[in-house]
């Protein structure tokens, strides 16, 4: 998450800095980065808690995942309903149309479908095509599910975008390295693009 803070940060004006929040301007618009950590747990209690004082309108989630699908291309973009393999959460109608627009012109492939959020890191390829076939998902990652389950029991619109950083096998962690900033730089790009269009 701090790359993706990072970039982020570059579009903001007049930035303060509060614990976890950055606060700043976009288009002369009031808005807050959440640092939410690492793990569903890290993540659902820092929203959690930042919720206890500010109601955010919209919540807009981007980081980088691993696919499930092997047929996914890396810097590829997902959006869709977020699991934990049990119970799921969906995003905003009207926010998936304007994503999928905003991606469009930006020459940017984007994904709809199923987002798996588990704390774990896959060893190998059959491990990762054993939970594909399980929960049905594109990709997965730690935090996802945390922030869509806190935004559904807040009545918060809510949206996660992803960009696939590596293929989620032992070789991932190698491939992450090379990666990892063009992917969040990809899903940063969608996620201002899509808060300049609702401030």
């Amino acid at each position: 998450m701090g790359e993706e803070l990072r970039l982020f940060k570059d579009s903001l004006k007049n930035i303060e800095f509060k614990g976890n929040t950055l606060e700043g301007t976009l288009e002369g618009k009031r808005v807050e980065l959440l640092k939410t950590g690492v793990g569903q747990i890290n993540a659902e209690k820092t929203l959690r808690d930042y919720m206890d004082s500010t109601m955010p309108k919209v919540v807009i989630h981007v980081g980088i995942a691993g696919a499930l699908d092997e047929k996914l291309p890396i810097l590829d973009a997902v959006i869709g309903p977020v699991t934990d393999g049990k119970s799921s959460y969906f995003p905003d109608k009207s926010l998936v149309e304007e994503i999928k627009v905003i991606a469009m012109h930006s020459g940017i492939s984007l994904h709809y479908g199923k987002m798996l959020s588990l704390d774990l890191f896959l060893q190998n390829a059959q491990e990762r095509d054993s939970l594909r076939l399980q929960s049905k998902a594109l990709t997965i990652d730690m935090e996802s599910f945390s922030i869509g389950k806190v935004c559904h029991e807040k009545g918060i619109p809510f949206i996660v975008i992803r960009s696939i950083s590596d293929k989620s096998t032992k070789d991932s962690y190698e491939i992450v390295g090379q990666n990892i900033s063009k992917a969040a730089e990809i899903s940063c790009e969608l996620g201002c693009k899509l808060a300049c269009k609702l401030v």
